[in-house]
């Protein structure tokens, strides 16, 4: 048995379908995808002060080559009342303007975090992902226990030097060749402030345009239908 519709004046369908393809635009224009961060990873150790490479994996994923990122330190609070929540200096990126193609980026490591294996790194931009939980050691306060554990509400991030950047491709004999070029962290020296967010990683996320165009979607093309 077939399921019959109930009839529908052509133009008004028509409209409707025309304003669900527009709605959900956000989820064909606006891909966010998740490359693998390869450094820093769970057995890192960063010192304050010192610069660091973020390096990521683009592969299997179509980044367009003009698109920018930036990355964001991360930390969590173990003694939070929910040790799942993450805490992001979004305010302050630690790098951002630089290439999403390049796959490095160069980093400057606060001075003011406290030691501990509490921190993660967020790369963001038209990419999402967040790395392994990894350890910086501060010189400065260099116990790891956590019963007089503060976290600082501000962080100041430097300049770091430019990256080297090495775009590997096969050669006509299958051996690797490599160009290399550089990349600017694009660091300034200014404060932010953390804010909470429930930590996640891996995985493609859904826009909010993306998530906003199929509520749409389903506004104008299928609750139309149910009124008559």
């Amino acid at each position: 048995m077939s399921l019959m519709l109930p009839p529908m004046p052509r133009p008004r369908y028509l409209a409707a379908l025309l304003l669900a393809v527009v709605a959900s635009r956000g989820c064909l224009a606006q891909p966010l995808f998740a490359p693998p961060i390869l450094s820093p990873n769970a057995s890192s150790v960063w010192t304050t002060g010192s610069v660091q490479s973020v390096r990521w994996d683009n592969g299997g994923l179509d980044i367009p080559p003009n698109k920018h990122g930036e990355v964001v330190l991360g930390y969590y609070d173990p003694l939070d009342e929910d040790p799942g929540v993450g805490h992001e200096y979004y305010g302050q990126p630690l790098a951002n303007g630089f290439l999403i193609s390049d796959e490095v980026v160069n980093v400057v490591v606060p001075d003011t975090v406290p030691s501990g294996h509490y921190y993660y790194i967020l790369l963001l931009g038209d990419v999402r992902n967040q790395s392994a939980v990894f350890s910086i050691n501060n010189p400065a306060s260099p116990s790891t226990s956590t019963a007089n554990l503060t976290f600082p509400s501000t962080i100041s991030a430097g300049s770091a030097p430019s990256a080297t950047v090495s775009h590997w491709s096969p050669s006509v004999t299958g051996t690797a060749t490599s160009a290399a070029t550089t990349s600017s962290s694009g660091n300034t020296s200014v404060t932010a402030t953390a804010t909470q967010t429930k930590g996640t990683s891996g995985g493609r996320k859904l826009s909010v345009d993306c998530i906003s165009g199929f509520f749409l979607g389903f506004m104008f093309a299928v609750l139309p239908l149910l009124a008559l």
